[in-house]
Order: structure tokens, then C-alpha cells, then sequence
């Protein structure tokens, strides 16, 4: 028995948060936090296809890319295969590795955050 509680006991901490009062919800309310966290930051991933393809975070990246290297990329708000291969011409040219997707430091590059 005392090893059972042993095992079970890490499970039970992490799916159930301090001060949650909910036994095994944790999972799930974390998810929703990072989903919530996402849709107000309008970012991929956050919710429907639409919002994750047509987000503005998506468009201020396009806007830069045209910008910056002369790009003639729809403002359409859809990371496509025009979008990623500007990516990765940005990402070659600035010495980062190209990956042709929207990481931290591509982002920190082409919109000075």
C-alpha cells in the first residue's frame, strides 16, 4: 500500500494545483489558460483554424517581411508557402536558422520586440 501511494502521489500533485480544490482537473485548466493566453495574444494555435491562419500577429509579420525585404506577400493574416519561404530568406540574411516559422528570435529580428 505505501508504495502505491508512493507512485500515485506525484500524479495527483501535479493533476490537482494547489488552492484548485479540483481533484484531477489541473490538466485541463492549465490547457484552457494556455488556450485563453493564446487567443488574446492572437497567435496560431489558439482556437479555430481560422483564427490560428488568419491572426493579425500573422499580418504584422507579413507587413515586416514586405517591408524589410521587398517582399510583395498578401496581408492576408495565412502563414502559406510564400510566407515561410520569406521567413526563411529573412532568417538566412539575418544569420538565424532557417526554419521558415515565426520563432522568438525571428520575431525579436523582424519586429524589434
Amino acid at each position: 500500500m505505501a508504495l502505491a501511494l508512493a507512485t500515485a502521489w506525484p500524479l495527483a500533485a501535479w493533476a490537482s494545483p494547489a488552492g484548485s480544490g479540483q481533484a484531477g482537473g489541473g490538466q485541463q485548466s492549465m490547457m484552457q489558460q494556455h488556450r485563453n493566453m493564446m487567443r488574446q495574444r492572437g497567435m496560431p494555435g489558439s482556437g479555430s483554424p481560422a483564427t490560428a491562419r488568419r491572426s493579425a500577429w500573422v499580418k504584422s509579420i507579413q507587413s515586416a517581411l514586405n517591408r524589410k525585404e521587398h517582399t510583395h506577400l498578401a496581408i492576408d493574416g495565412i502563414i502559406g508557402h510564400q510566407t515561410r519561404s520569406a521567413l526563411r530568406k529573412f532568417q538566412k540574411t539575418h544569420g538565424l536558422k532557417p526554419t521558415g516559422h515565426p520563432n522568438k528570435p525571428t520575431v525579436k529580428a523582424l519586429l524589434g520586440m
